[in-house]
């Protein structure tokens, strides 16, 4: 077994925390042991981020989990228009939340994800498309199959057209009639786009519960996935059909960020958020290091083609494969970390 090291200075520190350049050294390790690379190091004068930016952050979390509020029951209202159009084909057909909704890290605009049970079987995507439009739905937008690595069912709804059956929850959404309306007034009635797969087998709803670990290790998790996933939205970067970075690779280098970082256990989100950019917007070396939910580790020869490897805690694969424009998701974090070090809250 081997390990990457680094030479360490005066009081054990490494070289990169004393504001040397760091020299990484491929050495044989004595005995079973697991790959383990230095934390990032902080930053040399430790100041915090100014007030502006840590109150833009904050409240960008706040805006993220208002939205989110305001969607809860017109998603809720879609699925169940969806399942029971779907158990005309299928009888026992059930449509299971799973992405970033399920996980609470979802952003504006943010798809919802569902899953067909049990499994659609062959040419399931086409019989989707035709129990959904062989009747007229005020509801449906649009019903595209969508053929890639993993065929899945694009599906655009117009959740106004359920705020009439909302208006006979009202008893559920407010202990007066005024309150009831205020509740739905409160809510997004809009378009909102779907995303169906299906598979006994898939992967996920274990992606699902990985997630809620990592969140539940980590309280800095959500708001600082909630800020960059924002972030990635706005400067185009996160459709991995364009190239750009999968949400489900973010997390995992937000988990493995926080793993190597003990030390910001107790900090603010928004001084989190800039460590983060900052490591991997100005120092981390995508062609030489790879990412995993339990650390860094070196690239092999196998993997030398793929823009940057982040390693998937279910199946194992790599989830930045396809993320050709990764060194332009580095500028970008770049950008925005000298952004908030210079006050900039826009």
């Amino acid at each position: 077994p081997q390990m990457w090291t680094m030479p360490m200075f005066a009081a054990g520190q490494p070289a990169m925390a004393m504001g040397m350049s760091p020299t990484w050294i491929w050495q044989p390790v004595m005995g079973i042991q697991p790959l383990v690379l230095p934390p990032p190091a902080p930053i040399p004068v430790p100041v915090g981020l100014p007030a502006a930016a840590q109150a833009a952050l904050r409240d960008l979390v706040t805006a993220a989990d208002d939205q989110r509020q305001a969607l809860a029951l017109p998603r809720r209202l879609a699925q169940a228009a969806l399942e029971e159009r779907l158990r005309g084909t299928w009888p026992r057909a059930e449509l299971q939340v799973f992405g970033s909704v399920a996980t609470r890290t979802d952003v504006g605009g943010s798809d919802l994800d569902l899953v067909l049970l049990p499994s659609g079987g062959p040419n399931w995507g086409a019989k989707v498309q035709k129990a959904l439009t062989q009747q007229h739905s005020p509801w449906l937008i649009s019903c595209e199959v969508v053929h890639g690595e993993f065929q899945l069912v694009r599906i655009r709804v117009d959740t106004g057209c359920f705020r009439l059956i909302a208006q006979h929850m009202a008893p559920a959404l407010g202990s007066s009639p005024e309150a009831a309306a205020e509740a739905l007034n409160s809510m997004e009635w809009g378009e909102i786009s779907i995303d169906l797969s299906t598979g006994a087998e898939h992967g996920g709803r274990r992606a699902v519960e990985v997630v809620r670990e990592g969140l539940g290790n980590f309280e800095l998790f959500r708001p600082v996935a909630v800020v960059l996933k924002q972030h990635l939205r706005s400067c185009g970067r996160n459709n991995p059909y364009e190239g750009g970075l999968p949400s489900c690779a973010l997390l995992v280098m937000i988990w493995c960020f926080l793993t190597t970082r003990k030390d910001l256990a107790a900090a603010e989100p928004g001084f989190a958020v800039a460590e983060f950019l900052r490591f991997f917007g100005t120092q981390f070396e995508a062609r030489k290091v790879g990412i995993s939910t339990t650390g860094f580790f070196p690239r092999v020869a196998d993997d030398r083609c793929d823009p940057a490897v982040v390693r998937d805690p279910v199946g194992g694969g790599n989830m930045a494969r396809g993320c050709f424009a990764f060194a332009d998701v580095q500028r970008e974090w770049a950008e925005l970390f000298h952004r908030l070090r210079a006050g900039d809250a826009g």
